[in-house]
C-alpha cells in the first residue's frame, strides 16, 4: 500500500509540473502529460521521500503563499543591490556571517538555504547542524546581527509552516 501511495503522489506531482511547464494546453497535452507523469513516477518513486503531511491543506496554502513572498524579497534585494552598485558613495563590504536556523527538517533547511542563495546579495556557503554560513554584500550601514533578523528569520516563518 505504501508503494502505491508513493507512486501516486509522484505521478500527481509530475503531472502538475508538466502541465505548468507546457501551458497553454493544446489538444493531446493531457494524455501526453499523463504518460510522462506515469513514466517518471515509475522511475523516480523509489528515490523520492513521501510523507502524508504534504497533503495537509494548510501546508499547501502556506506553500502557495511562500511563492509571492519569495518573489517580493527577490525584487527588494535586486533593488538594494542595484542601488549599492550605482551609488558612488556607499562602500561595499562583503563578509561571511553565521546565523542560526530554527528549522529542524532537512527539506526546510534546503528550502531556506536555496532561498537565501537565490536572493541577490546573499549566498549560503555552508550549513552545519543549525548554523548557516552566509556570504553577504553589505555596506557601512549594515551589521552582522542584521543577517539573522533580515535574511534567515523572514524566510523561516514561512518555511516552517510548509515543511515542519
Amino acid at each position: 500500500m505504501r508503494k502505491i501511495a508513493r507512486f501516486t503522489a509522484t505521478a500527481a506531482a509530475s503531472f502538475v509540473i508538466y502541465i505548468l511547464l507546457v501551458m497553454p494546453l493544446k489538444s493531446g497535452e493531457l494524455i501526453l502529460g499523463a504518460a510522462v507523469a506515469l513514466l517518471s513516477a515509475a522511475v523516480l518513486y523509489k528515490f523520492l521521500p513521501f510523507d502524508r503531511r504534504i497533503f495537509n491543506p494548510v501546508r499547501i496554502v502556506k506553500g502557495i503563499l511562500y511563492g509571492p513572498y519569495f518573489l517580493w524579497k527577490m525584487i527588494v534585494a535586486n533593488i538594494e543591490i542595484a542601488l549599492i552598485v550605482i551609488s558612488p558613495v556607499l562602500k561595499i563590504k562583503p563578509s561571511i556571517v553565521k546565523g542560526r536556523t530554527l528549522l529542524q527538517s532537512n527539506e526546510g533547511k534546503l528550502l531556506l538555504t536555496s532561498s537565501i542563495t537565490l536572493t541577490p546579495g546573499t549566498l549560503s556557503i555552508d550549513l552545519k547542524d543549525d548554523q548557516v554560513y552566509i556570504h553577504r554584500v553589505k555596506t557601512d550601514k549594515t551589521s552582522d546581527t542584521e543577517t539573522q533578523e533580515e535574511v534567515i528569520h523572514p524566510f523561516e516563518k514561512f518555511i516552517k509552516g510548509v515543511t515542519e
